[in-house]
């Protein structure tokens, strides 16, 4: 008798996920059990997320290993503040779901996120401390985060396609960001405080940078337009167009060939090209307006208009 009980409880449990949206709630966290998503003890309501639930991770330590929910479209993922747990286990196990929101305020030290093969997150804001450091795993090749914004803390990104990133931290904030082999169409880099580094074989389409320093060691980066702040450009790939208004571009770390099909250099930027003009190929003539800028080797043949 108590086995039959038990089945139709587990049968009654999965039916409630099956249930119209109109029945969508709250699920909060506690790990109480396991460190498993799909154990419902280790949630307060005692059933495990549903499709257009939204979900709590609030407070305690308990971690929530990796696990695939991607085919449960949430309507958002919240992570307090007060939460210091680990989610995902991780790169090659992290916790997978989709929604519509993810909003990451708090977390463990070492958390992996992904999306699955077959969810999408529609907008993330990314929080934390310079302790809470999120790596996030995309695997959906029509792309996970159309529009992200970074404030604080410290993220990688692995893998996956987004739209537009920014990283827009408020006043004393320092985040860090990585990037390894992901896709971007649009990122902004818009405080002085804030790093990126490109360090693996992504791509950004167009790159803006108002302040802030960037080192791009691999990858490709077609378009850059720098208003402002540092870029040290340390990789061989073919650049189309670099636009530098203001802030300083920085070849000088890497001796090796690059090409760069056209470059503009206004009043205020400062262009270092110490490591000799023969290690970069500009296939239409470099260009200074306005005020010349300060060029740390001579140009040895090219035009300066």
């Amino acid at each position: 008798m108590k086995g039959i009980k038990q089945s139709m409880l587990l049968a009654s449990l999965s039916l409630y996920c099956l249930l119209p949206s109109a029945y969508a709630a709250d699920k909060t966290w506690n790990g109480n059990t396991s460190a498993d998503w799909a154990t419902a003890a280790n949630w307060n309501e005692a059933v495990r997320p549903c499709a257009t639930d939204t979900v709590f991770f609030t407070s305690g330590s308990n971690p929530c290993a990796g696990y695939d929910a991607s085919t449960t479209g949430l309507t958002a993922l919240i992570v307090g503040a007060n939460y210091s747990g680990n989610l995902g286990t991780s790169s090659a196990n992290p916790l997978k779901f989709s929604a519509t929101r993810v909003l990451l305020y708090g977390g463990g030290a070492a958390n992996h996120l992904g999306s699955g093969t077959t969810g999408d997150w529609d907008e993330l804001v990314l929080d934390t401390s310079g302790s809470q450091v999120y790596t996030f795993v995309g695997e959906n090749g029509g792309g996970f985060m159309p529009e992200c914004v970074f404030v604080d803390g410290a993220l990688t990104v692995d893998s996956g396609i987004a739209t537009t990133l920014y990283v827009e931290p408020r006043s004393g904030d320092t985040p860090e960001l990585t990037l390894s082999t992901p896709t971007f169409t649009n990122v902004y880099i818009l405080s002085a405080n804030a790093t990126m580094t490109m360090s693996g074989a992504g791509t950004i389409t167009n790159l803006y940078m108002l302040s802030g320093t960037t080192t791009i060691t691999a990858g490709t980066v077609t378009n850059t337009r720098q208003f402002g702040g540092a870029i040290v450009w340390n990789t061989t790939s073919t650049a189309t167009s670099i636009e530098v208004f203001a802030g300083s571009f920085d070849f000088s770390g890497d001796f090796r060939a690059k090409t760069v099909t056209t470059f503009h250099a206004h009043t205020a930027s400062t262009i270092d090209l110490s490591t000799g003009i023969d290690n970069i190929t500009f296939t239409n003539t470099m260009e200074s307006y306005g005020e010349p800028a300060i060029l740390t080797a001579p140009l040895m043949g090219v035009e300066v208009d």
